[in-house]
């Protein structure tokens, strides 16, 4: 059981005995198998990247300034909803693996040949966004709720297919 008990975290706190104050060290030992994490959560809507950020000079504060579109910062706060409607947990501390299937509508003015193609899956949705801007959206996201930081993250999927049912992303996480 020793080898699972593989984080220990100090904390400090204050104990105050009359006029002396001594500082008392408790050790938390956290078993890190309780934190595993293995979720599946979807996103509504029309798969979206992250847009790039725009950077202008205001002459106001008189320095250049970037600001994030604010598309991306509603789409990524719609990622944060669904996963904390679908997570409850603590967020892990161990390296994870991500799949994300983007999945596109069939546009309408598809021919019945092209209808058929996407069926067998010969054609496949090659068309904005790009799959790494969808995957870099996600990952931003998800800073700070499914894991602490998104270089936790070392094995990446990401997965574009036509759909005839809604257009959504699905994204998994799972500790390795």
């Amino acid at each position: 059981y020793e080898k699972d008990l593989e984080y220990i975290e100090p904390i400090i706190s204050a104990k105050i005995d009359g006029m002396n104050m001594q500082r008392v060290f408790t050790f938390l030992s956290i078993d890190r198998k309780q934190w595993n994490m293995d979720i599946e959560f979807e996103i509504p809507g029309k798969p979206q990247g992250k847009a790039r950020a725009r950077t202008f000079y205001n002459s106001k504060l008189n320095k250049m300034q970037s600001v994030t579109p604010a598309n991306t910062v509603l789409y990524e706060n719609l990622i944060k909803l669904m996963f904390r409607e679908s997570y409850k947990g603590d967020m892990t501390l161990n390296p994870c693996k991500v799949e994300i299937t983007a999945l596109y509508g069939i546009p309408k003015s598809y021919s019945k040949k092209k209808i058929k193609e996407i069926r067998s899956g010969r054609l496949l949705p090659t068309k904005k966004p790009d799959a790494d801007n969808i995957c870099k959206c996600v990952l931003d996201a998800l800073n700070g709720l499914a894991y602490k930081d998104d270089t936790q993250v070392v094995d990446v999927r990401i997965i574009k297919q036509y759909t005839e049912f809604e257009e959504k992303v699905i994204v998994k996480i799972k500790d390795i």
